[in-house]
């Protein structure tokens, strides 16, 4: 604590020492500096803000409720972004091999041999939506080298409603999703490999972003559409899996019970067996020393 002199030099001195020890003294009460998440991409934290209020009125079974808004989304986005390129008078049938979607579809049907596959397929399919979420945001980006009039922010703003969708979509699905463990050999590097944004130029022309445009958008909505047929399947596979389980269990319970009762007989059996033997001993051994006497 500072102690005030007489002296106005020794007081200004003072004053100055007292601020710095003030200073010092809350600089080391502070807390740790506390991470901020907004530079953090949306998709390690798809539950925020807007998104989270659209999720809050999900009902049981809202996975299904937003695999249909997802795809009602897509077919308007087609439509959004079809109109797009015909202002520009460009048509471009040729096909991307980038992302290569249909061996991801081919993970989930892998996952119907052993085991719960369910949980196996969920979070293949999840883990496969998260991936794709990096990739439509990488192809946002691209500059488009064009001397045409494509309205680039209309372009964008097509892309931000497919970031928003799929956003929504993984905050519903990371709720069901989290009360799963993770299985055992995921093939996470598999799906990070299969739906990597290295394919991806660095700039495209008019005609090459029509392509990309297209065929991304036709891949997402086939994506989700084969995605929920298949998910739906190993679903009802899954519950008949789970009876098939359920009654091995219960045979085998039923055996053990069956078994019990068997061994216990023939450990009745054989005590009454020993009795009866010990008791036909002690007669015969009477009726011998009758005989001698």
């Amino acid at each position: 604590m500072a102690v005030w002199l007489w002296s106005k030099k020794d007081n200004h001195y003072t004053l100055l020492l007292g601020l710095v020890s003030v200073l010092f003294g809350f600089r080391n009460t502070m807390g740790a500096p506390v991470e901020s998440r907004d530079f953090d991409p949306w998709w390690t934290h798809p539950c925020t803000g807007v998104v989270h209020l659209r999720h809050a009125r999900s009902g049981r079974s809202r996975v299904e409720i937003e695999f249909k808004i997802l795809n009602n989304n897509m077919q308007n986005t087609w439509e959004k972004m079809q109109a797009l390129y015909q202002q520009q008078q460009v048509q471009s049938n040729m096909r991307s091999k980038c992302p290569r979607m249909n061996l991801v579809l081919a993970l989930l049907n892998n996952r119907t041999k052993k085991g719960n596959f369910r949980r196996q397929a969920n979070h293949i399919f999840y883990q496969s939506v998260v991936e794709l979420s990096k990739f439509v945001n990488q192809v946002k980006q691209i500059p488009i080298n064009t001397e045409g009039k494509l309205n680039l922010e209309k372009r964008r703003d097509i892309y931000d409603d497919i970031e928003l969708n799929l956003r929504s979509f993984l905050c519903t699905y990371n709720e069901s999703i989290s009360r799963m463990r993770v299985p055992p050999n995921m093939p996470t590097k598999k799906i990070s490999n299969l739906l990597s944004t290295r394919c991806l130029p660095k700039s495209m022309d008019l005609t090459r972003a029509q392509m990309f445009d297209y065929d991304l958008i036709k891949k997402l909505k086939r994506f989700f559409n084969q995605s929920s047929k298949k998910l739906d399947k190993i679903k009802k596979k899954n519950r008949t899996w789970k009876k098939q389980e359920l009654r091995k269990k219960q045979e085998m319970s039923k055996r053990k019970e069956m078994r019990k009762k068997q061994d216990m007989q023939n450990h009745v059996s054989n005590f009454n067996h020993r009795n009866n033997k010990r008791t036909n001993l002690k007669k015969d051994k009477k009726v011998r020393q009758t005989i001698v006497f």
